[in-house]
């Protein structure tokens, strides 16, 4: 004790799995920052993120406390992950976002003129939280092998007309039958002279690799019209957009570690890459709008830089969409929560806009899909609230969704199917 409080410093590091006493918390002006796992709980949930798996939790959380003594503490940020079903990779997983966030919570402390930072580990304070007995180790590898050899699915784009988005009936909504060799995700819709076009995601097993293909949809069914963009890398979420009566479509390129948008030739099929809005960035599903007197971009990525993109929601903004800069918002990631994060599609209905996200489930990609309203988006700040959520527990014969869009009386959808359908 005597050695620490000779160092003079103002904030401590505990690094440790257990929570240090509070007689050194007392030594440090500005307290101690902690990374834990249990809210109200600062010692260590053993093995970390465990539990989630075994009790099938979608997410698995992360908490930054600062303590301050006489058990006092503050929660200063909570995030998740999508929990993994194998332990070591949640656990990876899990301390590569915690870490990150850490990192950022530094950096306020710093911008605060705290003088000196050090790191105390402590090993001997307090006991463990409970380890899984054998049958319970037992029970999660059997679960394990099991998630291994599970049955295979695939995606499958449906439609249905609705006069409105938030009232429709899914056993109502017609598939589109995947074309040999393919299958369709991703649907956002376009009306053009009176007919819906929707643009998707078309994955081919030969190619490894989708474009952006178009079917023409009316009340007597639904036409194949052809390719719309393909490029040597994946393309994916097919947004589209209009600006000064030109149509755009910004489709997911993370492969090409960019955020970009194309100019529409002649509709539907002929595009033109524009602008690249971003670069040196690994985004996914990417929404753009304009809402008071600035073009805002909502995407996915991950703050690590580990490929982590169902977890956070970032946003930019400019003044010009083709030749203005993309200011980063201050509060990025605006969202850290596999449960609301991902963006799905965005609705625009007079002045309101709903921006939809996805609902990752246990070890599942795309377990449900939600709208949110945006009601309020400016340079300090961004509140959304929830309107609707569907989850695919609730629907025969499907897996999963993770895609929603309505436009012109036209709703779309993905849905996650047995490939024996």
């Amino acid at each position: 004790v005597n050695k620490i409080e000779s160092l003079e410093a103002d904030i401590a590091l505990n690094e440790s799995s257990y929570l240090i006493d509070n007689q050194i918390i007392n030594i440090f002006p500005k307290g101690v920052l902690l990374i834990h796992y249990i809210e109200n709980n600062f010692n260590l949930d053993f093995p970390i993120g465990f539990w989630n798996i075994y009790y099938r939790k979608p997410t698995t959380p992360f908490y930054i406390s600062h303590l301050i003594g006489n058990n006092r503490s503050k929660i200063l940020f909570k995030g998740y992950i999508s929990t993994s079903f194998i332990n070591v990779y949640n656990y990876e997983k899990l301390l590569r976002k915690a870490y990150a966030f850490l990192n950022k919570t530094l950096e306020t402390f710093q911008s605060q003129l705290v003088n000196q930072l050090i790191k105390y580990d402590s090993t001997n304070d307090y006991r463990l939280l409970s380890f899984p007995n054998f049958l319970q180790q037992l029970c999660y590898l059997l679960l394990t092998f099991k998630r291994i050899f599970k049955k295979n699915y695939i995606w499958g784009v449906s439609y249905q007309f609705v006069n409105e988005w938030k009232n429709f009936d899914f056993r109502k909504s017609i598939l589109i039958k995947n074309p040999k060799g393919r299958w369709l995700a991703d649907p956002f819709v376009w009306s053009y002279e009176g007919s819906h076009y929707c643009f998707v995601e078309d994955f081919s097993y030969k190619n490894q690799k989708a474009c952006i293909s178009v079917f023409k949809i009316n009340n007597s069914g639904y036409q194949e019209i052809g390719i719309a963009l393909e490029e040597s890398f994946h393309l994916s979420y097919p947004f589209l957009f209009s600006s000064n009566d030109t149509l755009y479509m910004c489709p997911e390129t993370s492969h090409a570690k960019d955020i970009r948008i194309y100019k529409c030739i002649d509709f539907p099929l002929v595009w033109k890459l524009h602008k690249v809005l971003l670069t040196d960035i690994i985004a996914s599903d990417t929404s753009i709008f304009y809402q008071n007197n600035l073009w805002w971009l909502l995407t996915n990525k991950c703050t690590e830089e580990k490929g982590d993109n169902n977890s956070e929601l970032h946003i930019y903004s400019t003044n010009d969409l083709l030749y203005g800069e993309w200011e980063v918002h201050p509060m990025n990631p605006v969202i850290v929560d596999p449960l609301i994060a991902r963006n799905a599609g965005l609705i625009i209905e007079s002045d309101s806009i709903f921006r939809s996200y996805q609902v990752q489930g246990f070890n599942q990609y795309g377990y449900g899909v939600g709208v949110s309203k945006i009601i309020n988006i400016d340079k300090e700040e961004y509140i959304e609230h929830k309107r609707l959520e569907i989850l695919s527990n609730s629907l025969k014969k499907i897996r999963g969704i993770h895609t929603f869009n309505y436009k012109d009386g036209l709703l779309v959808f993905d849905i996650e199917i047995s490939d024996f359908i």
